[in-house]
């Protein structure tokens, strides 16, 4: 079954037809993009299509009128608040980033490993018998040669090469996991960015 229009349906489908366009200008006066007023004109309308029944046609071109400005204010403290909250959020990022980008540029990536390599090594050393810890302190912290040492500790120089090398393998093994870091800063050192 059609349903027949009343008077206010003739009247308000032809309000839309005779002022649509310049109720756009009128939107895009406000809002600097043709879509956008045609989407508020458009919604403004469908609005007040739902709720004709309530509206005095005589008086609904300034109804109109003024709730297409209403759309266009509400769009454009929208979009301010929508874009101050976007704003915020990119300085933040921004700032972020500048942190990191400066933390990384500051770091020094033996630094980053110092404490645990020396905790390795100390607790190394720790564990090995009293000459051999005494030998390896000689020669690293003290720097006197392999004849120095020996004469020092009363032992012969193949003794101190053995202890050191024994010395050095253990701790080349305990330190595997650092071993690229140090080809990586061998590495960064040659090449010049």
């Amino acid at each position: 079954m059609e349903r027949k229009d009343s008077r206010d349906d003739i009247v308000f489908r032809q309000a839309f037809n005779e002022n649509r366009e310049m109720l756009e200008r009128l939107a895009y006066f406000s809002v600097r993009d043709k879509e956008t007023a045609r989407d508020i004109v458009s919604s403004t309308f469908l609005k007040l299509w739902e709720t004709r029944e309530r509206i005095d046609m005589d008086r609904f071109l300034p109804y109109i009128y003024i709730s297409v400005k209403n759309a266009c204010i509400n769009y454009r403290r929208d979009s301010a608040a929508h874009r101050n909250v976007y704003d915020n959020i990119r300085q933040r990022e921004q700032s972020a980033m500048e942190f990191y980008t400066k933390a990384i540029e500051s770091c020094n990536p033996a630094e980053l490993y110092v404490e645990d390599i020396l905790s390795i090594c100390r607790e190394r050393l720790e564990n090995y018998p009293p000459l051999l810890r005494l030998i390896y302190i000689k020669r690293v912290v003290e720097g006197l040669s392999y004849k120095e040492i020996a004469e020092a500790l009363d032992i012969s120089v193949k003794k101190v090469d053995n202890s050191l090398q024994f010395v050095l393998k253990d701790l080349r093994i305990a330190l595997a996991d650092y071993l690229h870091i140090f080809m990586l800063m061998a590495l960064a050192a040659t090449v010049r960015i």
